[in-house]
C-alpha cells in the first residue's frame, strides 16, 4: 500500500495536469448523477399527477433543472434527458385552437339558421316569366353530397397529406381542419345571407310553382303581381324555387375544394421563390380539386336550377372566402417556405432563423428546404 501511494505521488508530480483532469471528471460524474436523480424525481411526480408540474398545452420542456457547476451548464454537456409533455384540460381550453373551432361552429349555426328562414317574395313581371319557364329536372349533384365531397373529402385528404406525407404535428393538423371548416361554414352563411333578401326566382320556377300551367298572382296589376303556387306544391319546394342567387352548390364546392387547392399550392410550391423543379406538374395537381368545383357549378346551370350568373357568383364567394381563411394561416404562395404555417415561421424568426425552426423541415416531394435567414434577421426577412 505504501508502495502504491508513492507511485501515485510520483505520477502526479510527473503529470501536473492529472489532478486537474481527475477533479473535473469527478465533478462531472457528480453532476450527471444529480441530473439523473432529479429527472427520476420529476418523472415520479408526473406519474402521480402532481399539480406542481404543469406543462402548457403544446409546449415541450425538460422537467429537471440543469445543474450548474462554477457557472457552467453541465446539463448541456451531458446526453439530453427525455422530454415530457403533458396536455392539461386547462391548457386545452385556453388554447387558441379552441377559439378557431368555436368560430367555425358559430358560422355553422348561422348557416343552418338561415337555411330554415323564408326568402323574400318578389314582385314578378309577367313579361319576364319566359326566363323562368325551363323544365324541372332532378339534381345531377344532390344536396346531401355537397358536405361529403366539399368538407369530409378534403378533411381526409388534409389528414393523409399532413400526417403521412409532410409529417406535421397533430396540433397543426387540428388548426388546419378548423380553418377548412371555418371556410366551408362561413361560405354557407354568406350564401344564405344573400339568398334570402334577394329572392331571385330559379329558371324552373314556372314549371315547379304552376305544374298545371295556371298562373295565379296576388295583388295583380297590368304588369304582374306576387306569385301564388299551386296548392299541390309543398311549402318547402315553393320556398326553394325563390333561392336562385347565388348558387349554394357552387359556393360550398368552391370553399371546400378551393381551400384544398390553396393548401396543395402551398405544399407543392409552384409559385415559391425557392428553387423548385417541376413547377408545371405541381400546379396542375394542385388545381385538380378546383376543377371539381367548377364542374359542379356547370351541372347547376345544365339542370336548370341556376342561371350562369348564379353559379359564377357562388364560385367567386367560395374561392375568395377560402383564400382569405387560408392566408390567415399560411404565408403568401410566393414565400420560400409557404408550406409552413405563419405561427411556425414566426417561432423560427424569434428563435433566430433556421436554427429556431426545429421541426420546420421536410416538404412535399422536394426534399428538405431550410428556413432561409437573410442577414441575421431570421425568417421574416424572406417574406414577401
Amino acid at each position: 500500500m505504501v508502495l502504491l501511494s508513492r507511485m501515485l505521488l510520483l505520477f502526479k508530480i510527473a503529470n501536473p495536469h492529472f489532478s486537474v483532469r481527475f477533479r473535473k471528471t469527478s465533478q462531472l460524474a457528480l453532476a450527471r448523477s444529480s441530473s439523473i436523480q432529479q429527472s427520476d424525481e420529476g418523472r415520479s411526480l408526473l406519474k402521480r399527477g402532481s399539480s406542481a408540474i404543469n406543462v402548457p398545452f403544446g409546449v415541450e420542456g425538460s422537467i429537471a433543472c440543469p445543474p450548474m457547476l462554477n457557472g457552467t451548464d453541465v446539463e448541456a454537456q451531458l446526453p439530453s434527458a427525455p422530454k415530457q409533455r403533458r396536455a392539461t384540460i386547462a391548457g386545452v381550453l385556453t388554447s387558441s385552437i379552441v377559439y378557431d373551432w368555436l368560430a367555425a361552429l358559430a358560422c355553422l349555426i348561422l348557416a343552418l339558421g338561415l337555411e330554415k328562414a323564408k326568402p323574400r317574395h318578389v314582385y314578378v313581371l309577367e313579361e319576364t316569366l319566359y326566363l323562368h319557364s325551363y323544365p324541372h329536372k332532378d339534381n345531377t349533384v344532390p344536396s346531401w353530397t355537397v358536405p361529403v365531397y366539399g368538407l369530409l373529402g378534403p378533411l381526409v385528404l388534409l389528414f393523409v397529406s399532413s400526417r403521412f406525407v409532410a409529417r406535421r404535428p397533430w396540433i397543426e393538423l387540428a388548426r388546419l381542419w378548423a380553418a377548412l371548416a371555418l371556410a366551408f361554414f362561413m361560405t354557407g352563411a354568406i350564401t344564405n345571407c344573400l339568398k334570402l333578401p334577394v329572392g331571385r326566382l330559379r329558371p324552373n320556377f314556372v314549371k315547379t310553382c304552376w305544374p298545371n300551367g295556371t298562373l295565379v298572382f296576388q295583388n295583380r296589376d297590368q304588369w304582374g303581381g306576387y306569385a301564388v303556387c299551386d296548392p299541390r306544391v309543398s311549402e318547402g319546394d315553393a320556398e326553394e324555387i325563390r333561392k336562385s342567387w347565388p348558387s349554394g352548390h357552387s359556393s360550398l364546392s368552391a370553399a371546400g375544394l378551393g381551400f384544398t387547392t390553396y393548401y396543395l399550392l402551398g405544399q407543392l410550391r409552384p409559385f415559391s421563390a425557392a428553387a423548385c423543379e417541376g413547377r408545371l406538374w405541381r400546379l396542375t395537381v394542385a388545381l385538380l380539386p378546383s376543377f371539381g368545383a367548377v364542374a359542379v357549378a356547370v351541372t347547376r346551370v345544365l339542370d336548370y336550377w341556376h342561371f350562369t350568373s348564379d353559379a359564377l357568383t357562388g364560385l367567386a364567394i367560395g374561392f375568395i372566402t377560402a383564400f382569405v381563411v387560408y392566408q390567415a394561416m399560411y404565408p403568401p404562395l410566393t414565400h420560400p417556405r409557404c408550406d409552413l404555417p405563419r405561427d411556425v415561421l414566426a417561432a423560427a424568426e424569434r428563435g433566430g432563423g433556421a436554427a429556431g425552426a426545429g421541426a420546420a423541415t421536410g416538404s412535399w416531394l422536394g426534399g428538405d428546404f431550410p428556413v432561409p435567414a437573410h442577414k441575421g434577421q431570421g425568417v421574416g426577412a424572406a417574406s414577401s
